[in-house]
């Protein structure tokens, strides 16, 4: 089920990245898979900051939204396993410039 705060974060965010947000499946699929036996965990949306500020502007709005953060690297099973066992819907940040929400 999704985050009630979901729609109105993913327009703000589409206002600030235009099209580097994605709630497209095939995208979704990539982000909530990794190399554990674990069951895949698609986000909500993907999105690509460009800049710190941006990652700095991504943070405040899930912060305003409700919406909680964590880290998306390569699809490693520790961050795998976070999302996995999260309650809420959840933004992950690639060091490679690359956002999940689950």
């Amino acid at each position: 089920m999704p985050h009630p705060a979901l729609a109105t974060l993913q327009q703000s965010l589409t206002a600030l990245l235009g099209d580097r947000v994605s709630s497209s499946e095939a995208v979704r699929a990539h982000h909530g898979h990794d190399e554990s036996s674990h069951p895949d965990a698609l986000p909500d949306l993907v999105v690509w900051p460009h800049s710190t500020e941006e990652v700095s502007a991504i943070a405040l709005l899930c912060h305003a939204h409700r919406v909680p953060m964590i880290p998306y690297g390569a699809g490693s099973i520790a961050m795998m396993q976070a999302i996995k066992q999260a309650m809420d819907p959840l933004q992950l940040l690639n060091p490679a410039k690359i956002f999940a929400m689950r």
